[in-house]
């Protein structure tokens, strides 16, 4: 693989986390991550769904969600290129809290909705909330009652996204107040998920589980670890294994996904002179070759 695709998905790494804007106004509550209550969430995708988690809490830091952002810790950012409008579904049931439909890509405050772009916020009831940030389409209305795997709409790159097609996703707690006109939203504290139902590609796992959302791997540590989504969109998560067939399947998928990321589809963005930049990118030179 040519360096300049390991320059790419660096700085992919790089923009993206200036989706976390420091304007957005952010609630004082406090909250215990580990309350019973936690719902359980599908990944935000139809079945057999394979993604790449392009940014993760694992990831190295500067490369990472996991930092002092405002509503930026624990986040995730998936993304499959292969796919075409790919459909973002709701991770559990719940309510539209907020919807945001206008914005541009490239921008930052009002024009990119705050940073996240064209976004959906869920109420999934006990003062926790998801956000599906950097949509493209959105299909849903505020008030509208969704059940898990309802289509909320299409993965794109519009807010700040570092201009290319992702999902920019989270979990909330606290008190939310959806945007009135230029004026943002107030978002609670950003938790960790702790029951994200999910399949690691690239663990060899044969069954879905449920996963700690801090044990997701992001790109620059290991090129990103590869997660599927459940086997059947139209009922709740459920745990267990796959048929061989369905294993076969999304395996074929992971691979399919990773020759395309190794073509380089995205633009090459130059690299200004960073020491811990060049040392990210020998981390992620000497990993990839271990990819197959």
């Amino acid at each position: 693989m040519g360096r300049r695709i390991i320059v790419s998905s660096i700085i992919f790494s790089m923009l993206s986390i200036s989706c976390c804007n420091s304007k957005t106004i952010q609630s004082t509550i406090t909250n215990n991550s580990s309350d019973f209550d936690e719902p359980s969430l599908r990944m935000p995708f139809r079945s057999g769904i394979v993604v790449l988690c392009a940014q993760g809490n694992l990831s190295p830091e500067g490369f990472s969600h996991n930092i002092e952002r405002i509503n930026c810790s624990f986040s995730f950012d998936f993304l499959n290129p292969t796919i075409k409008d790919l459909e973002i579904v709701a991770a559990e049931d719940g309510e539209i809290a907020d919807i945001f439909t206008t914005a541009l890509p490239n921008k930052d405050y009002y024009e990119g909705g705050w940073g996240w772009g064209n976004y959906v916020m869920i109420d999934h009831s006990n003062q926790y909330y998801t956000l599906y940030a950097h949509l493209n389409e959105i299909v849903v209305e505020v008030g509208q009652e969704v059940k898990s795997g309802t289509i909320l709409g299409t993965i794109g790159k519009t807010g700040l996204a570092g201009g290319i097609d992702h999902l920019h996703f989270g979990l909330f707690r606290g008190t939310f107040n959806k945007h009135e006109g230029i004026n943002p939203p107030i978002f609670p504290i950003q938790i960790p998920v702790e029951k994200l139902l999910t399949l690691d590609l690239d663990k060899k796992e044969n069954e879905f589980t449920f996963h700690r959302g801090i044990a997701i791997v992001g790109i620059p540590l290991l090129f990103g670890n590869m997660y599927a989504s459940e086997n059947d969109v139209n009922r709740k998560p459920q745990l267990g294994k796959l048929t061989k067939s369905t294993l076969d399947s999304l395996i074929e998928k992971r691979k399919s996904l990773i020759s395309y990321l190794k073509t380089d589809p995205f633009k090459t963005m130059k690299i200004k002179g960073d020491i811990n930049v060049q040392k990210q990118i020998e981390l992620i030179e000497n990993k990839i070759n271990t990819i197959h």
